[in-house]
């Protein structure tokens, strides 16, 4: 709500204090913790804080492989969002391309050639 009215100072605030709880209620890699990272990530990453947008999604993409595997979609939509970052908002385009690469390819398995996301 505060993000959608753009106070994204008590947005933050507000993701982190629920992040602190969530990891102290059900541990870091907990899918709802990861939701809250994930929403925590995205409005840093709308508020131009993309140095501190991208431990988040890296966090994401490490703990998805972890327990998802390197193959499944949810752990290449994470390694396509950090590639993302990476290329367009940090300026690491040498790591941005082989996570994107990789992203590509898996969901190209995943979803087949014809698939939006694929093509």
């Amino acid at each position: 709500l505060q993000q959608g009215m753009g106070n994204h100072s008590a947005a933050e605030l507000h993701l982190r204090s629920a992040l602190e709880l969530q990891e102290q209620l059900h541990g870091p890699k907990h899918p709802d913790t990861l939701i809250i990272i994930n929403n925590l990530a995205c409005l840093l990453q709308v508020s131009g804080k993309f140095q501190d947008a991208e431990p988040l999604l890296r966090r994401i993409f490490e703990v998805s492989k972890e327990l998802l595997g390197s193959n499944h979609l949810d752990t290449l939509v994470a390694a396509s969002r950090l590639g993302m970052l990476l290329l367009y908002d940090i300026g690491q385009p040498w790591e941005a391309e082989e996570l994107l690469c990789t992203s590509l390819r898996g969901m190209d398995v995943q979803l087949g050639p014809s698939h939006e996301q694929t093509q």
